[in-house]
């Protein structure tokens, strides 16, 4: 879930780090990411149908190591991870509105 994740963080990142960053694109890139973040939930990923693959839930091992039972729901883990990733993107740029309003002063 982590390679599916770093796809869209990775090219919102590298637009910020770009030396003239387009304040009118922040909004559009910001929201791009949050919505491609949650179509990983949908579970159809190649890297999470390789980890369902390769994890047996029910004995608890991948690729012939033992994991610690916690919880192996990856649906829940899923979810969990990306609305928490969804929620930190959010919570660096409170104020799209702002945003928009210095865009168009440029």
């Amino acid at each position: 879930m982590m390679m599916d994740a770093m796809a869209p963080v990775t090219i919102l990142s590298q637009f910020f780090q770009t030396e003239n960053v387009d304040l009118a694109l922040v909004k559009v890139k910001i929201d791009l990411c949050l919505s491609d973040l949650e179509q990983i939930k949908s579970m159809e990923s190649h890297h999470l149908q390789a980890l369902k693959e390769d994890l047996d839930v029910q004995t608890g091992f991948f690729k012939r190591h033992s994991i610690k039972k916690t919880n192996l729901n990856l649906t829940k883990l899923t979810e969990e991870f990306i609305d928490t990733l969804k929620e930190n993107i959010i919570a660096r740029f409170p104020s799209s509105d702002l945003i928009t309003h210095l865009a168009s002063l440029l």
